[in-house]
C-alpha cells in the first residue's frame, strides 16, 4: 500500500511541473468542451507513461538510453508526430482536439503516441527512481507503476476539468489565436526534440 501511495504522489509531482504536447491537447479538449475525447487522451497518455515506469523499475531503462540508435529514432519519431501534430492545428479555424481526434479511440491512440515513443520519459523517472532509492525506498513493486499511472492520470484529468471550467469563454473569444498558439507551441516542442535527436 505505500508503494502505491508513493507512485500516486510521485506521478503527480512528475507531471504537475510539466506543460507538454498532451497537457496542451487536454487544455485544448477541455477548453472547446470535449470531454470523451480528453479523457481517452489522457487514459491513453498515462498507460504510455507507465510503461517507461515499469521499464525503470524492472532495470531496463539505462539498457534502452545506452543505445544511441535506439534513442535517436524515437526521438526522430516524436519529433516528426508533434510536426504534422503542429500542421493539422495550424490549419484548424477553432481551438479543437477533433482534427488530431476525432473520436475517443483515436483520442486514446493519439495519448499513446506522443507519450510511448518519447525517451524523455525514461529520463524523468530514472531520475526519480533513483532519487526515491537514494531516500531509502528502492520502487520495485508493481503497486508503484500503478501508483504512478493513477497519479499522472489525476494530474491530466485536473488539466481537463480546469480547461472545462473556465476555457469556453476564451475558445468563444479568441478561438482562432489559441488554435494557432497551440499550433506554434507543438511544433516548437516537435523541432526541439528533433533537434536533440541529432546533436
Amino acid at each position: 500500500m505505500i508503494a502505491l501511495l508513493i507512485g500516486i504522489v510521485s506521478g503527480l509531482l512528475s507531471s504537475a511541473p510539466m506543460l507538454g504536447p498532451v497537457a496542451l491537447l487536454l487544455l485544448a479538449a477541455g477548453a472547446s468542451q470535449q470531454r470523451r475525447e480528453g479523457r481517452a487522451l489522457a487514459l491513453g497518455a498515462a498507460l504510455s507513461e507507465g510503461v517507461h515506469v515499469a521499464l525503470v523499475v524492472a532495470g531496463l531503462a539505462p539498457l534502452l538510453l545506452a543505445e544511441p540508435a535506439i534513442a535517436t529514432g524515437l526521438r526522430v519519431v516524436s519529433g516528426v508526430v508533434l510536426l504534422a501534430l503542429a500542421v493539422v492545428a495550424w490549419r484548424k479555424r477553432s481551438l479543437t482536439l477533433r482534427p488530431l481526434a476525432p473520436s475517443p479511440r483515436r483520442a486514446f491512440g493519439l495519448g499513446v503516441l506522443l507519450v510511448l515513443p518519447h525517451p524523455g520519459f525514461l529520463v524523468v523517472w530514472l531520475a526519480l527512481v533513483t532519487f526515491l532509492a537514494e531516500q531509502g525506498f528502492a520502487p520495485t513493486s508493481p503497486l508503484f507503476v500503478v501508483g504512478a499511472v493513477i497519479g499522472i492520470g489525476l494530474w491530466f484529468m485536473l488539466l481537463l476539468w480546469g480547461a472545462g471550467r473556465v476555457g469556453p469563454t476564451l475558445v468563444a473569444r479568441r478561438g482562432a489565436l489559441l488554435a494557432r498558439v497551440l499550433a506554434i507551441a507543438l511544433g516548437a516542442f516537435g523541432m526541439w526534440i528533433l533537434v536533440r535527436a541529432v546533436i
